[in-house]
């Protein structure tokens, strides 16, 4: 197995927070512009509103994911899959850390927006 370097591991983590902030920042302009908010005091409030939207989106899907280890219907629909309690585990295991993953990076990128929309201001 290889193993990364820090470096290298923050380069990745960079390059997909850019990507993702670009997506946020073009899909904010669009619906500023559609909505008439054309001055960059408009566009600094639109990024606010779109950071705390993403953390709250964030927010959601862990939820979600969360609850579906306590719901029972969820938990019995699993056993009639041929997985053995251990494989079944395991993915309640990797599902639950999915969430967490999902909400980090959702929390990284509505923070982001949300400095990039005070330091426009």
């Amino acid at each position: 197995m290889k193993t990364e370097s820090i470096l290298a591991t923050l380069a990745y983590m960079a390059k997909k927070l850019g990507l993702v902030e670009l997506a946020i920042l073009a899909v904010t302009g669009l619906v500023c512009w559609w909505l008439g908010m054309r001055t960059l005091t408009d566009y600094s409030t639109g990024l606010k509103w779109a950071g705390f939207a993403v953390m709250v989106f964030g927010l959601f899907g862990l939820l979600g994911g969360a609850s579906l280890g306590s719901d029972f219907s969820y938990q019995y629909s699993k056993t009639v899959m041929p997985n053995s309690d251990h494989a079944r585990a395991q993915q309640n295991v990797a599902d639950f850390a999915a969430g967490w993953s999902f909400a980090t990076w959702a929390g990284l990128a509505g923070i982001l927006t949300i400095v990039l929309g005070y330091l426009i201001t």
